[in-house]
């Protein structure tokens, strides 16, 4: 995956307009189906492959999830193994809606500011969020690609996945992959430290 456009710039570009946006979109949910939104926070991560390759290193891995994808479509976020990748990461519900989510990113230049406050943009988001909470009901696994520089080096795109234990995604397992690293769909597990409506992200 070389070869993928650059997007991570893009994703922590629209961090803290999805951030706000998400915020401000907090309604309560009829039923008790999956909630895209439970996503949101800080998780701990458990990683035997990073703990072999930085020995002595006391800094965990961590996954910080905050927001929507300009479609509503995706989630966003980003992941760091401390001393060895720090990246954007992208989550789907399915690999279609994955590969469609980054051939979007790719096509579309999107460092012009767009004006996410307007009442229709936001309705809109609003209509496709309810559609990706929908979808994402009976199989809380996400397809993931991420964006990074491993161990300083040049641009690597790579996958994976995650699952969530349950709806409320408190605890996920899941693989990881990376040839700069030499990690081929390594195991991760991962626990929620902090949510979103902690105030604190």
């Amino acid at each position: 995956m070389e070869g993928d456009n650059d997007w991570q710039d893009t994703m922590t570009q629209h961090r803290h307009v999805h951030n706000r946006i998400a915020n401000r979109d907090r309604t309560s949910k009829k039923g008790g189906g999956f909630d895209a939104k439970r996503m949101f926070g800080s998780y701990k991560i458990e990683c035997r492959s990073f703990q072999k390759m930085i020995k002595g290193n006391t800094q965990e891995p961590t996954l910080e999830l905050f927001g929507f994808t300009e479609d509503g479509q995706g989630i966003t976020g980003h992941i760091s193994f401390p001393d060895a990748l720090e990246a954007s990461v992208i989550l789907a519900g399915s690999r279609r809606a994955l590969n469609k989510i980054m051939s979007n990113l790719q096509s579309s230049n999107q460092v012009e500011s767009h004006d996410n406050d307007s009442g229709d943009e936001h309705e809109d988001q609003h209509q496709q969020r309810s559609k990706f909470e929908k979808n994402s009901f009976r199989s809380p696994k996400f397809w993931l690609r991420w964006q990074g520089n491993p161990l300083s080096g040049d641009v690597e795109t790579e996958s994976g996945y995650i699952v969530f234990a349950g709806n409320d995604c408190r605890k996920f397992s899941g693989t990881f992959s990376s040839k700069k690293l030499g990690w081929d769909n390594v195991s991760l597990t991962g626990w929620k430290t902090k949510s979103m409506s902690d105030g604190t992200m």
